[in-house]
């Protein structure tokens, strides 16, 4: 497992951070990629955590059709960066609405028959819109608007966006092996039975070492990195734990199978996107 999960970040690791210093159309075209994958997945892991895949065998269509829905909710909010001149909070606050109203048309029944049979996890009838605006509403908040903000992120320098990314991975890292070595007492045993306090504590002593070396690339002082770090690191903490209560209610261990070693793209970045949403607010770039 170890062997796998290193061998695939030394494969993604090189093209990632060639993107963010680039960034332009690079970095754009990886963050669609992610979005588009991680929608994907957790679409079809909202929709059966929430018990709406018992007819998926019986309408594979409308189970492909969630999910796609989710893949276009998880690259939105990033249009919305790019076409609406609002302020950043404006423009999220606007992405999750948005694309519930396009879950809700692309789950609609398209035939007078369609309206009236079950479409698998979409349901028939005002089932269907309904559903589809819900995943696509929640799969833009969770990806989408995440994504977006590392966007923003990098139009400040790619110093800003390289920041809180060294430190969710020397948090991950630090988490990882601290736990493994010392961890006894259980984090959330219902949730995530592998965590520990031990290896949180660890994760997060990790993330402000990384922040103290790393606040001369910024033009904030380390008193104000080091706070937003332990914020990011604790919400990177948090945003494990919410994919794995997801994952929990789903029945699954794994958000997909495209990652060997770390399973699919979600389970990849599920500490990422909520530690980039309070990184970007804590220190706001762009003011």
């Amino acid at each position: 497992m170890l062997t796998a999960r290193l061998a695939t970040a030394a494969v993604l690791l090189p093209p990632v951070l060639a993107a963010v210093w680039w960034g332009g159309g690079a970095l754009a075209s990886v963050l669609a990629a992610v979005g588009l994958l991680a929608g994907w997945e957790a679409a079809g892991l909202l929709a059966e955590a929430m018990a709406w895949a018992g007819g998926a065998k019986a309408s594979r269509a409308g189970w492909r059709r969630l999910r796609a829905v989710g893949a276009v909710a998880g690259i939105l909010p990033m249009g919305a960066l790019a076409l609406l001149p609002w302020p950043p909070a404006a423009a999220m606050a606007a992405a999750p609405l948005a694309a519930a109203v396009v879950g809700a048309a692309a789950a609609a029944p398209t035939t007078a028959a369609g309206a009236g049979s079950s479409a698998g996890p979409l349901g028939g009838g005002a089932a269907g819109p309904l559903r589809g605006g819900v995943v696509a509403a929640g799969v833009a908040a969770w990806v989408g608007i995440p994504l977006a903000c590392a966007l923003w992120l990098r139009q400040a320098g790619p110093a800003w966006l390289l920041v809180p990314l060294v430190i969710l991975w020397v948090q991950d890292t630090a988490a990882f092996f601290v736990g493994r070595a010392w961890g006894r007492r259980p984090l959330a045993p219902r949730i995530s039975p592998g965590k520990t306090w031990e290896g949180a504590a660890g994760g997060l002593a990790g993330a402000l070492v990384a922040a103290a070396l790393l606040a001369g690339l910024l033009d904030r002082s380390a008193l104000e990195l080091l706070p937003a770090a332990a914020g990011t690191a604790v919400a990177g903490q948090l945003g494990d734990l919410w994919e794995s209560w997801w994952k929990r209610r789903a029945g699954r261990k794994d958000s997909g199978s495209l990652l060997p070693g770390h399973g699919g793209m979600l389970d990849r970045i599920d500490s990422l996107l909520p530690a980039l949403v309070l990184f970007a607010a804590w220190m706001r770039p762009w003011r």
